[in-house]
């Protein structure tokens, strides 16, 4: 029996808009997804908003996407849990709908809009500052603005995730306080083992357990380490960080593949066809079945079961 396996990021909507060396690279495609047993992966939409129009920028991916998974019937967009419970139970593919980034909106209540075709994740910001939020990119002490409280409050009315990658600390700080429901930070590491701003703190890892939310790790060799090459062991170190503070309750998978903007990846993850070397480095490293299990699936899934 296959493994069931959900992915809380991947650029997967928007990576059918990018042609040669970057998607040449086969990070991620239906057909790998469909293989191995993928049976939720959150596929984000990047809303450029240097784009002249922005709305529809965001749309025609979501035309390239659609086009491409209806093709298969064994794919569902997925909007509430019922939907990914039939996933599971059907043995179908299921993708949830994310924003990365919210700087085209003007008002939180914008987002209804956005709601009502399809999205049911979004993330405050991506690499610019905005009318709710600075990135962690920018600076680590403007925190949310007034609009971007009442557009927590507005997304978590609306059931629709919030995650919190690409925040910076004290906006990361405000939205675990202002916060009603478990968040999410979909793709990062563990700063303590690589340096990187995008990366949580361990005081960070312990706020967000208090909240009842989920830490999905990344694959992006940068996050992982900072070197020449990097290992899946290495990756694992972040794993064992990751339980020891948040426990084996509250970290999944978030991989990042069709975003990976850097030439190097991990050795044995270059891509979803390769997902099970990791499993497998997980056992070597004394990980039993049962946690593989919740990192795989099962925490990603309680999580859903408490915020969609």
């Amino acid at each position: 029996m296959k493994r069931i396996i959900f992915d809380a990021h991947q650029d997967l909507a928007q990576y059918p808009l990018f042609s040669g060396s970057r998607a040449g690279m086969r990070e991620t495609t239906l057909n790998d997804l469909l293989k191995k047993n993928f049976r939720l992966v959150t596929a984000s939409i990047y809303p450029l908003t240097k784009s002249p129009n922005v709305n529809a920028f965001i749309l025609s991916q979501l035309t390239n996407f659609f086009s491409i998974i209806f093709e298969d019937l064994s794919v569902r967009v997925v909007h509430d849990l019922a939907e990914m419970q039939l996933c599971l139970s059907n043995n179908y593919l299921g993708f949830l709908l994310h924003l990365e980034g919210l700087d085209f909106l003007e008002k939180p209540d914008q987002i209804r809009r956005w709601y009502d075709i399809g999205f049911r994740s979004a993330g405050l910001v991506w690499k610019a500052q905005n009318l709710f939020a600075t990135p962690c990119n920018i600076d680590d002490t403007t925190g949310l603005t007034p609009d971007g409280k009442a557009l927590i409050k507005l997304l978590e009315e609306k059931r629709i995730i919030v995650d919190l990658a690409h925040l910076n600390r004290q906006g990361f700080d405000d939205a675990v306080e202002v916060a009603e429901k478990p968040l999410i930070f979909s793709h990062g590491n563990c700063r303590a083992l690589s340096d990187q701003p995008r990366n949580l703190t361990d005081s960070q890892m312990a706020e967000l357990k208090l909240n009842g939310g989920i830490f999905c790790l990344s694959f992006y060799p940068p996050f992982v380490k900072n070197t020449k090459k990097v290992r899946l062991a290495d990756l694992v170190e972040h794993f064992e960080r990751a339980i020891k503070i948040m426990g084996e309750d509250q970290v999944g998978l978030g991989s990042d593949f069709g975003g990976m903007l850097c030439k190097k990846r991990i050795a044995g993850m270059r891509g979803v066809y390769e997902i099970d070397h990791l499993f497998l480095v997980l056992k070597k490293h004394g990980f039993s079945e049962s946690l593989i299990q919740k990192i795989a699936w099962e925490n990603l899934y309680n999580f859903y079961q408490k915020v969609l």
